[in-house]
This record gives C-alpha cells, structure tokens and sequence, in this order.
C-alpha cells in the first residue's frame, strides 16, 4: 500500500517498486486487492487470538472498499 484513506488513490496496492528511481507502478489492482484483503484478515485473526487491539487493521480493511 502506498497511503491508506479514502481519498482517491489511496488504499490500493501498487505492483511494482523501484527503489533505484524511487518510483512505483500500478496495474489492474484487482488481484492485489484480493492478496492483501487475505494477509489483513490473517493478521486481524492473529491479533484477535492473542487479545490484541485490531483497530488499525480494522481501519485498512475498510478503506478496501
């Protein structure tokens, strides 16, 4: 991710990085999008089990949308 809010642009997972021109590029996010709903609901399941706050998580997975 690069920036996550419901702004336009933000919360959607980018492709690619460059580090060497410090650039990044997007591509059809569709599949992305669906990785990283998957990694954030292991992660929120994870908190959950060991009593932990879940907000942030909470938070990116609304911005999702």
């Amino acid at each position: 991710m690069v920036k996550i809010g419901p702004l336009q642009g933000e919360s959607i997972p980018i492709r690619q990085r460059d580090r060497q021109t410090n650039s990044v590029i997007w591509s059809d996010a569709t599949s992305y999008m669906g990785y990283y709903i998957a990694v954030l609901a292991s992660e929120y399941k994870l908190l959950k089990d060991a009593n932990k706050s879940t907000t942030a998580t909470e938070n990116e997975l609304f911005f999702c949308y």
